[in-house]
C-alpha cells in the first residue's frame, strides 16, 4: 500500500509540475510569437502546430510507447523537452519556436499515452484514479496560466526557464516510480445458494 501511494504521489506530482510548465510555456510562445511579427495568423500557427502531433500522429505513438516501454516513454520525452527549451532559451528565433512547439507537442503526447498506461499499475480503481489525474491536470493549468501571468511581468525569457526546470523535475519524478509494483486484480466470487 505504501509503494502504491508513492507511484500515485510520483505520476500525479509529475503531471502537476509538467503540465503548469506546459500551459505557461504555450502562453509564453503565444506572447513571444504575437509580440514579434504582431500576425494573428501566425499567433494562431502556433497552437496547430502542437495541436497538429496529436491528429497526424497520435494513432502511432501508442505503438512507439509499446515498443520503447513505459519508462522510456514518460522519463525521455520530459528530459528531452527541457533540453529542446533549453536551446530556444539560448537562440532566440521564431522559426524555431514552431519546431519546438512541435517537438514538444510530440514528447506530450507520447508522456500522456505512456502515464495513463502505467494507471493500472498505481490502482484498480481506474474511474477514480483517472477522474483524479483530470483534477489535477485542470489545477496544473490553471497554476500554470496563473504562473504565467505574473512571471510574464518580468521576463518573458523565465516563463521558459521554469518550464524547463518543471521538465528536469517531473522526469525525476517519473523516474523515481516504482515499476515492479503490480496492483493484484480483485475478482468478486459469487456463490449460488
Amino acid at each position: 500500500m505504501v509503494l502504491e501511494n508513492k507511484n500515485s504521489f510520483y505520476l500525479n506530482g509529475a503531471l502537476f509540475l509538467s503540465t503548469m510548465g506546459s500551459t505557461a510555456t504555450t502562453l509564453g510562445f503565444i506572447t513571444y510569437i504575437f509580440n514579434t511579427t504582431h500576425s494573428a495568423f501566425n499567433t494562431g500557427a502556433i497552437t496547430i502546430a502542437t495541436l497538429l502531433v496529436g491528429m497526424v500522429l497520435g494513432p502511432f505513438l501508442g505503438i512507439l510507447v509499446k515498443e520503447k516501454g513505459l519508462m522510456w516513454s514518460m522519463v525521455v520525452p520530459e528530459i528531452l523537452s527541457g533540453m529542446i527549451l533549453s536551446i530556444f532559451i539560448l537562440i532566440d528565433n521564431i522559426y524555431l519556436v514552431y519546431i519546438i512547439a512541435f517537438l514538444i507537442g510530440f514528447n506530450n503526447k507520447i508522456l500522456g499515452i505512456a502515464r495513463l498506461s502505467f494507471v493500472p499499475n498505481i490502482t484498480n480503481d481506474l474511474v477514480k484514479f483517472n477522474a483524479l489525474l483530470r483534477a489535477i491536470n485542470r489545477c496544473a493549468m490553471i497554476s500554470g496560466s496563473l504562473l504565467f501571468s505574473i512571471i510574464i511581468n518580468y521576463s518573458l525569457t523565465m516563463v521558459f526557464v521554469i518550464d524547463a526546470i518543471t521538465y528536469i523535475l517531473s522526469a525525476y519524478l517519473l523516474y523515481r516510480l516504482n515499476k515492479s509494483v503490480v496492483v493484484p486484480i480483485i475478482v468478486e466470487v459469487q456463490k449460488d445458494c
